[in-house]
């Protein structure tokens, strides 16, 4: 099976994002969805934003995706510094990614999202910092 360009560049960066190794995070980076009591901080990626395929033309033509890396963590400096990790490896990165060519990677928008859930039937708060990132290959 032939995997597009676009879900070989989501693979490429999910695994770029699993190697980022932090004091704290470890590769807690999870596709998608964190699993009920993940340990905290982690980090949950998904793709956001895409140009479809089909509308690709030329072997001159870019693609540009959204991806959004949003941390978790029980305090605001974990998640912070945690962030911050992250925002210093992918925010000036050009290179291979699943076999393709990225022309650049750059921190489009960030912002807090606190939040209160049910882990083992007690509320637990976390902080949430959210990072868009634009992809260019």
């Amino acid at each position: 099976m032939t995997l597009t360009a676009a879900t070989s560049i989501k693979i490429g960066l999910y695994e770029k994002c699993k190697a980022i190794e932090t004091a704290l995070i470890s590769s807690r980076v999870y596709p998608g969805k964190a699993p009920d009591n993940a340990t905290m901080p982690y980090a949950v990626f998904n793709r956001i934003d895409g140009t479809p395929e089909r509308l690709i033309t030329g072997s001159d033509s870019s693609v540009t995706e959204m991806f959004q890396l949003t941390f978790w963590g029980a305090t605001p400096e974990s998640v912070e510094e945690v962030a911050a990790s992250f925002k210093t490896a992918l925010g000036s990165f050009s290179g291979s990614l699943g076999g393709f060519t990225v022309l650049s990677v750059t921190l489009e928008s960030f912002g807090d999202m606190p939040e209160e859930f049910e882990a083992d039937g007690s509320k637990v708060a976390a902080y949430g910092v959210r990072h868009d990132y634009k992809i260019i290959y």
